[in-house]
């Protein structure tokens, strides 16, 4: 699946670069994920996002995907750094 950056620039999806972020969000939160609490986030992610587009979809969008399953998957402690590491404070 490929991803389009905010630049505009097409890139395939990486779920480690996703994972690396969302545990240095973790780590920043002082609430560290362990392996499999990293690995089930990401694999909801996945599966949310390959469901609902085939090829293509935007870095917004797996932002979004993200936050709400960190909520709904009860990390809610992680999301304000998530979004400070995502948009680069």
């Amino acid at each position: 699946m490929m991803i389009i950056k905010k630049s505009g620039k097409l890139e395939e999806f990486n779920a480690e670069k996703l994972k690396a972020g969302i545990i240095n969000a973790s780590l920043d939160a002082k609430t560290p994920l362990n392996e499999a609490d990293a690995n089930l986030i990401i694999k909801e992610i996945k599966n949310i996002v390959f469901s609902i587009r085939e090829n293509k979809t935007s870095t917004y969008e797996v932002f979004s995907i993200t936050i709400d399953v960190l909520k709904k998957l009860g990390f809610k402690s992680i999301i304000k750094e998530y979004i400070k590491f995502s948009i680069g404070e």
